[in-house]
């Protein structure tokens, strides 16, 4: 069986021109978990393929910013053996589908069982 996505989120309207990247992607990210009835400890995998870098910002990758911002298991994995990947994919307009073929293969192989884009 393929994979399913349980959950999509979108956020829209003039917020561009108050918030940062990085507030919008942790918006849509919160919204998406309360939605699909997720808490972000259950997240396994985060990947931020965002196109947009507030003042061009590369390192440190957004996604651990992300993961920090919405309590995805923040602290060090290698403590209590259950933690959150997270990285940047950075692949254009096709960043979203790259980052659903990475997730696939994670959840193909059994080793995630939750994951979460961001764009």
């Amino acid at each position: 069986m393929g994979t399913v996505i349980e959950r999509l989120e979108v956020t829209h309207g003039g917020w561009r021109s108050r918030h940062s990247a990085l507030h919008l992607a942790v918006a849509a990210a919160k919204t998406c978990l309360q939605k699909a009835e997720r808490d972000a400890d259950e997240v396994d995998l985060l990947i931020n393929a965002g196109i947009y870098r507030d003042r061009n910002l590369a390192e440190p990758a957004l996604a651990a910013l992300i993961q920090q911002d919405i309590g995805a298991n923040p602290e060090n994995p290698h403590n209590e053996g259950h933690g959150t990947f997270s990285f940047d994919v950075a692949n254009g307009a096709c960043g979203v589908l790259t980052a659903l073929q990475i997730v696939d293969g994670f959840l193909r192989s059994r080793t995630i069982e939750c994951a979460l884009v961001v764009a």
